[in-house]
């Protein structure tokens, strides 16, 4: 499923904005998009705010995997906590 395929599914669903681009960038991460830059310019083409990306990226960063769904390592790329 693309990014666009899951956009749709998630507006299809009435998902909440920022639930859905929690979904999104947990999607860019397994799919290896890692850095800031490169997530924010995916969900950018989907029309999501470029602000409101990197907020959410930022708002639910964390090494406590019940309370984050990724972190950021030192080099600035980010990756799912298991």
């Amino acid at each position: 499923m693309t990014l666009a395929d899951l956009h749709k599914n998630l507006v299809a669903s009435d998902c909440h904005k920022n639930d859905r681009v929690i979904a999104l960038i947990t999607a860019c991460l397994e799919c290896g998009i890692n850095t800031s830059d490169a997530i924010v310019a995916e969900l950018t083409t989907l029309g999501y705010n470029q602000r409101h990306v990197r907020i959410m990226l930022a708002k639910n960063k964390g090494h406590l995997t019940s309370n984050y769904p990724w972190q950021r390592s030192h080099d600035g790329q980010y990756q799912l906590n298991s």
